[in-house]
């Protein structure tokens, strides 16, 4: 019975910042389409709702690989995580422009760092690297 467990664990590790991640942006995309509709009159429907969600994959996705560079080297992994938001950022505002632009970006980016900060230090801690271990003058 504990291998069974063992295995579910390892099978459904995402965590719960990933899952509270996921629903926050696939929350923040679906309210954004649905103000694009109201504000552009472009129309709010299954296909917004689906692309909402691909695209919350697409970023969870990317976000949980950005957590393991950061687990095997937590600086180059928060210098990347941080890279891709704002080239995600700036894709954004090449394409939308305005105030529901803008607020969307903006929690989205404060979403993103959390979830970064939050792996940074957790995985910062195991990296303690010893006094003299770079030292070229020995």
């Amino acid at each position: 019975m504990a291998e069974i467990k063992k295995t579910r664990d390892s099978i459904f590790s995402l965590g719960v910042v990933t899952i509270i991640s996921f629903i926050l942006i696939l929350t923040l995309t679906n309210f954004f389409f649905y103000f694009l509709n109201a504000k552009t009159g472009s129309g709010f429907g299954f296909k917004e709702i689906l692309f909402a969600l691909t695209l919350t994959i697409l970023i969870i996705g990317f976000l949980s690989w950005i957590k393991s560079l950061i687990k095997s080297n937590p600086y180059f992994g928060i210098l990347s995580g941080l890279t891709a938001l704002v080239v995600g950022i700036v894709a954004l505002f090449i394409k939308y422009k305005g105030p529901n632009t803008t607020v969307f970006a903006i929690i989205a980016s404060i979403i993103i760092i959390i979830y970064l900060g939050f792996y940074f230090f957790k995985f910062r801690k195991g990296e303690k690297r010893k006094v003299k271990e770079f030292d070229d003058d020995l």
